[in-house]
């Protein structure tokens, strides 16, 4: 329990500057905030949590992953556990990249107007 309040607390102390430099609340300093700009920062936050921080972790636990086979070669149990985490990382960044880029290219097929940019919300004040 302790190791995983460390490493949380670790990756949080690395992350947070970065997600305050991120720009994520799109009203406020240059214009007034509309009910719309809700949806933008919940959209903002969407983007910054699978594209930014999802990389992150991924490599993260590649890096880990790899430490456990460097130091597992004696031990036949930490490879096992090594190769089910890497499988595990690498199935599940691969599902959400996937997702992305079907939900992108149902849209193209059914010529959606902004297929491109369906992530993005557009208000009309």
């Amino acid at each position: 329990m302790s190791k995983l309040l460390l490493i949380s607390t670790s990756f949080l102390i690395v992350i947070l500057p970065f997600a305050a430099s991120a720009n994520l609340v799109p009203c406020g300093n240059t214009t007034e905030c509309q009910f719309c700009d809700l949806f933008r920062l919940a959209q903002n936050i969407f983007y910054y949590l699978t594209i930014t921080i999802l990389a992150a972790v991924a490599l993260l636990a590649i890096v880990i992953v790899g430490a456990m086979f460097l130091f597992g070669a004696a031990n036949e149990s930490l490879l096992t556990t090594a190769k089910k985490a890497l499988t595990t990382t690498i199935i599940g960044f691969v599902i959400i990249l996937s997702c992305w880029l079907i939900v992108t290219e149902i849209g193209r097929a059914m010529e959606w107007t902004n297929a491109d940019s369906w992530w993005k919300i557009n208000c009309f004040n």
